[in-house]
């Protein structure tokens, strides 16, 4: 039920609190909601547990993704590729 809590997009505010959650799957859902704070992101982006869960957070900046797919290897779409497509 935290869990959901966490997730839930109609907040007034972020569930920043509940970061500190004793279940993870609480701490998961707070990371991936996008109401949490683009700098909040990043830094849990480069928590173990929880970087998963931050890198699928909708407001994640696609500077931020970009970074994490490099970082992964992934090589880039020339555009030619994209305009040809």
């Amino acid at each position: 039920m935290r869990a959901l809590a966490a997730a839930d997009t109609t907040l007034d505010e972020p569930p920043i609190a509940m970061i500190d959650d004793s279940d993870t799957r609480v701490r998961r859902a707070v990371a991936s909601n996008p109401l949490l704070p683009p700098d909040l992101i990043a830094t849990l982006l480069e928590d173990e547990e929880l970087a998963e869960a931050a890198a699928a957070n909708p407001a994640l900046s696609d500077v931020k993704l970009h970074t994490l797919l490099d970082r992964a290897g992934i090589p880039r779409l020339s555009l030619e590729w994209e305009l040809n497509a």
